[in-house]
């Protein structure tokens, strides 16, 4: 499509499109070509005794991963800060 002159270039009218419609049939039709058609829940694991005492700060490690190191220095002056 030429322009020619001060004519503004105007994209194809194509009809009334849902777009959110349109995405949604797209991120179902790539679930199922990347195999992951099915909803998975996420595995947690759920502390059995989630108290802490003031005695067991010594003997007691937290575990923080899957975070980048400015996320565990940030974790760390955080958990420092409570003592």
């Amino acid at each position: 499509m030429s322009v020619s002159g001060n004519e503004p270039f105007k994209l194809p009218v194509l009809g009334d499109v849902d777009i959110e419609a349109e995405l949604k049939k797209f991120e179902e039709e790539e679930r199922r070509r990347l195999g992951l058609a099915e909803e998975k829940t996420p595995w947690t694991d759920k502390m059995v005794n989630a108290e802490f005492k003031a005695s067991q700060r010594k003997e007691t490690t937290l575990l923080v991963s899957g975070l980048t190191q400015a996320h565990d220095y940030l974790v760390k002056a955080a958990l420092t800060g409570l003592g």
